[in-house]
């Protein structure tokens, strides 16, 4: 981050505006120092309490107030960072750009490999041009012989002997499929504590081997870094693969296409009985190719927060336990309210609802609530509670089977289930549990037995028509709900004059929220917003509607 002076920040005038509007809103005056006491901000008076001001743990200031300036300090704290960020996105594009430009060039160097050796060697060079590290290693394994082939070795420490890190290897990771950073402390004859970035060279399900960076304690592996070695992994994987095939004959690759062609065919088994019973069959048995309806649905989306950290937390029988009693809990709750569950997709569900969308969003508030009991249990096992955001959006969809003669596969083809994740996503966006879509809100005939929050319009990805879309926050806590229910109205009325560019307007009734509910992120979101709208550029041809550009 760079450097940022408190006084450049009061200097700004559209900085300026947006804390004149918020201290307006204040309960009494507020006013901020620098380090010397000169006064930046505000007029001086008697306070009750201050505040301290600090980026990257250094102190710039003080904001002097009572308890209800927590949102100004707040908004300088957001400006601050601001700041940085535009100071710094400079450098960030010139090193993604960088990033992406070795990787295109690593794929072409690849295209023209064929020698799995080479492709081992040429994948750990472009590693360490992306990663810092001391040396690495390309292994494959055959983890029934316990065997080992190194494809390329670079680099050492004194200390390390390599063989017994392959042995490590092999006896703790030959079975992994996930990326991650790990120390090895137990290598007999080793002067330090190695750390090693391991990626799994993986195809499909196949664990192939892995690329392996290795270091000491003074280097730091950032996400970003998992990121890369995942994609360098993922694309050698492939190559390796190929080369691999090549050099074992063809007997071989169709001896695992039979195998991929049976577990094809086990799976195809797994098919809601609702599924079937929508098509007018009584069994899966009974099912031809073509067979279809079209129907109007609510498709309900439901997504563990945070859940590949989860995971990484857990062995994989805690994770698959984990996994099986969340989905126990949710799936009756589905089936009570006349739904049925799609497709789980480990870290959440698809389910659909035929009837009325208010099926849908009870059953939506019900599993809010029911993560809610289900969190009590798992703090009183010392586990971290959990949060998932759901998605609900109406509309046509066709259930029905595709495939071939000797392919058959139950599927759903519909804009309305894009739509559906897209509304999911955006809990995400605004940090809320529940989102609905308008056109599913509509629908339901007593809307007003449900607690909704305006969240204005948005243009998701892959959508050209923009959508409303509304916060449902009766399945949140019930201190949060009743913060939120008291705060409604003047919430609404923030976004509201957000979507009409009444930026002031909005910025003091969304201030408004934040005095009486100062952990109201979406509140903070939307004055995100405005100061970025105010802060930038504006496009005065801008319709209120947002534009998600991310999945």
């Amino acid at each position: 981050m760079s450097e940022i002076k408190l006084k450049s920040i009061f200097r700004k005038r559209e900085y300026a505006a947006i804390l004149e509007t918020i201290s307006s809103t204040l309960d009494s005056p507020a006013y901020v120092t620098d380090l010397t006491g000169g006064v930046l901000f505000g007029e001086p008076s008697e306070t009750p309490t201050s505040f301290n001001i600090e980026w990257q743990d250094q102190p710039l200031g003080t904001l002097h107030g009572d308890s209800s300036a927590k949102v100004l300090h707040e908004m300088i704290h957001f400006l601050i960072h601001n700041e940085s960020v535009r100071k710094d996105v400079g450098k960030e594009v010139l090193d993604l750009y960088r990033e992406i430009n070795l990787i295109y060039n690593f794929s072409e160097k690849l295209a023209d490999t064929i020698d799995r050796k080479a492709i081992g060697l040429l994948s750990l060079q472009e590693a360490r041009k992306l990663i810092q590290s001391h040396g690495g290693m390309v292994l494959v394994w055959d983890t029934d012989n316990q065997t080992t082939e190194s494809l390329a070795e670079v680099g050492t420490i004194s200390g390390w002997e390599l063989n017994e890190i392959k042995n490590e290897i092999l006896k703790n990771l030959a079975n992994e499929s996930s990326v991650k950073v790990l120390n090895f402390e137990n290598i007999p004859s080793s002067d330090t504590t190695p750390k090693l970035l391991f990626a799994p060279l993986k195809v499909k399900a196949n664990v192939l081997g892995a690329i392996i960076l290795f270091g000491d304690n003074q280097i730091t592996y950032k996400a970003s870094d998992l990121k890369l070695i995942t994609t360098i992994a993922l694309q050698a994987a492939s190559a390796i693969e190929s080369a691999m095939l090549y050099e074992t004959r063809i007997q071989e690759v169709e001896k695992r296409e039979e195998s991929l062609r049976k577990m094809q065919i086990a799976t195809a088994r797994f098919v809601p009985a609702e599924f079937i019973r929508s098509l007018g069959r009584d069994s899966l048995m009974d099912v031809q190719l073509g067979d279809q309806t079209e129907k109007i649905v609510s498709v309900v989306f439901v997504d563990i927060r945070g859940f590949t950290t989860l995971a990484e937390q857990m062995t994989p029988e805690e994770n698959f336990k984990f996994v099986n009693a969340f989905n126990s809990r949710l799936g009756p709750i589905i089936k009570k309210h006349q739904g049925f569950v799609n497709q789980y997709l480990g870290d959440g569900l698809m389910a659909i609802f035929p009837g009325s969308p208010d099926q849908a969003l009870v059953s939506s508030v019900e599993i809010q609530k029911e993560i809610l009991s289900y969190n009590q249990y798992r703090i009183s096992k010392n586990r971290k509670p959990i949060r998932a955001g759901i998605g609900i959006h109406t509309g046509p969809l066709i259930l029905g089977i595709t495939g071939d003669d000797e392919r058959l596969d139950a599927t759903t083809i519909s804009d309305t289930v894009n739509t559906a994740a897209r509304v999911e996503s955006l809990t995400k966006y605004y940090k809320t549990n529940i989102i609905i879509s308008e056109k599913s809100l509509n629908l339901i005939e007593d809307r007003d037995r449900f607690h909704t929050r305006d969240l204005g319009m948005v243009q998701v990805k892959g959508r050209i028509e923009p959508i409303s879309i509304f916060e449902c926050f009766d399945g949140d806590a019930d201190d949060i709900f009743a913060l939120k229910l008291e705060t409604c109205k003047a919430f609404n009325h923030g976004v509201y004059s957000y979507v009409n560019k009444s930026f002031r307007d909005s910025t003091k009734s969304l201030s408004q929220v934040l005095v009486a509910n100062p952990d109201d992120e979406t509140a903070q979101i939307f004055l995100a917003k405005i100061s970025q709208m105010i802060t930038s550029e504006f496009d005065s041809n801008w319709n209120g509607v947002e534009k998600i550009v991310t999945k």
